[in-house]
């Protein structure tokens, strides 16, 4: 679980919650080894495309330039 944790950029921790809900299939060898299929981690690690909603947000926390901060025209 840690090679996948690690993959994915996430904690053990992330790893075990996503296989308690389900969203991972992991698999059990004897009573220690839990394994996980490369091609499940792969189905989850996918770009993000962001939405219009991100785009607007993130363009009203850019700073606003220097002219805009002194009250100058530009």
């Amino acid at each position: 679980m840690a090679q996948a944790a690690e993959w994915l950029q996430c904690s053990v921790f992330t790893i075990r919650r996503m296989i308690e809900r389900g969203e991972l299939r992991a698999y059990r060898y004897g009573p220690r080894i839990i394994r996980v299929d490369l091609a499940d981690l792969q189905r989850l690690r996918r770009p993000v495309t962001p939405t219009a909603e991100y785009r607007t947000a993130r363009s009203a926390m850019e700073p606003a330039s220097a002219a805009e901060f002194s009250g100058e025209s530009a």
